[in-house]
């Protein structure tokens, strides 16, 4: 159902230009995409209906909005006088598309409700490619509609210039919605480069308030995102760190590894769950000498297994997931649809574009928050309360930290 309303939502530029060139052809106010338009959401609402294990509620919220709709009508064509603009067909027209958009809505929760929204994001801006391309297209060959009757605007093959306006801004505030996690270098560009010809067209080609103020508001709400996405919320609580890991078979590593753990341990938040190290035999491709390596296992599985239980058992609002695998994904997807947020930051020097998606806020790159990570540090001497030893910081560590801070 996914690919069917991606799909739905590509052609719908298709859709448009056909009904206003059958329209003007034809003289009529009806074509043949006024009847092929509701056919993909009707399917779709239907599959849905179908393999609904709760129908009744659907049932009923139908029938309250039909019962609404005949209402509506009776007390219209009893308000009806003789000046008045616009007969009963008319305003049964406007509940039919108020109804369309309704279900549009229903069925897009229903099929997505944060399954592979990629899909759908990506669609929508194959969708408004293709709208301001042809607009611009429609512009440069002169064969575009003005937006009133006064010869003011461009509409290019539209019907309604206020409509393609609120298309166009809505499109404009989803994709802003999630361009800032766009790595691919290329499709990023392809979409700033789409926004930034809606921007000129909204604000200086089409005519409209609806454009104007809307293209306005989608840009000052974006930047606004940015800038307090960057602050802590004070309603926020750090609920508790639990840390993934595997005991190296280095002795070296380990004792370093140790040290780290038991410094952690004092504090109430951190938990430790680790996994294990199994001996793997790989071969040289081009020697065939086999080498002795160790691999870590299980520690994927048990982040995985604690991202669904803390979700499914309501233990926390948000999870923080620091990994770039992107075998989480099925994970993360589970407990969005728990209610519970995920945001995903990367480890320094790496990434995903798959967990990139799925995150619920931008992604975020630790390789440049290195000052905060200097402020976290632990004091190179740790006191440990329960058994009263002090730890001090391996000297690997420490020379580590040293030429780190005479770098820079």
């Amino acid at each position: 159902m996914e690919n069917v309303l991606a799909f739905f939502i590509i052609i719908c530029p298709i859709l448009d230009i056909a009904s206003f060139l059958y329209r003007n052809k034809f003289e009529t106010n009806y074509s043949i995409s006024t009847f092929i338009r509701p056919v993909i959401p009707a399917i779709v609402f239907l599959y849905l209906f179908i393999k609904k294990e709760n129908k009744k509620r659907v049932i009923i919220t139908s029938s309250i909005f039909v019962l609404y709709a005949l209402i509506h009508i009776f007390i219209y064509k009893s308000m009806i006088v003789g000046c008045s603009f616009g007969t009963v067909v008319h305003e049964t027209q406007y509940l039919v598309n108020y109804s369309f958009m309704i279900l549009n809505l229903y069925i897009f929760r229903e099929v997505y409700n944060q399954n592979n929204d990629y899909l759908l994001k990506k669609s929508i801006i194959i969708s408004l490619g293709i709208y301001i391309g042809l607009m611009y297209i429609s512009i440069l060959t002169k064969t575009s509609s003005t937006t009133y009757i006064e010869g003011i605007g461009f509409k290019g093959w539209f019907e309604s210039g206020n409509s393609i306006s609120a298309i166009f801004v809505m499109s404009t505030f989803i994709i802003m919605s999630f361009i800032m996690n766009i790595h691919n270098k290329v499709y990023r560009f392809i979409t700033f480069s789409i926004l930034i010809l809606v921007g000129i067209y909204l604000v200086t080609l089409i005519g409209t308030r609806v454009g104007l103020i809307g293209f306005v508001l989608a840009v000052l709400c974006f930047i606004g995102a940015q800038f307090f996405e960057k602050f802590i919320k004070p309603d926020q609580e750090l609920v508790c760190v639990k840390y993934f890991s595997a005991r190296p078979n280095n002795t070296d590593k380990a004792l370093r590894q140790n040290a780290f753990f038991q410094a952690n341990k004092d504090n109430p938040k951190f938990r430790l769950i680790l996994g294990k190290y199994l001996r793997k035999t790989i071969t040289c491709f081009n020697c065939g000498y086999l080498i002795q390596t160790y691999e870590e296992k299980e520690s994927d599985v048990r982040i995985a297994t604690q991202i669904v239980n803390d979700a499914n058992n309501h233990l926390c609002d948000i999870a923080v997931v620091v990994s770039a695998d992107s075998d989480m994904i099925p994970a993360i997807e589970l407990a969005l649809q728990a209610g519970t947020k995920v945001f995903v930051f990367f480890p320094p020097f790496h990434h995903s574009n798959s967990l990139s998606n799925i995150s619920t806020s931008r992604v975020i790159n630790l390789e440049r928050y290195e000052s905060r990570f200097r402020q976290c540090l632990l004091p190179d001497i740790v006191h440990l309360k329960e058994s009263g030893f002090d730890l001090a910081i391996p000297e690997k560590w420490k020379s580590y930290q040293n030429e780190r801070d005479n770098g820079m």
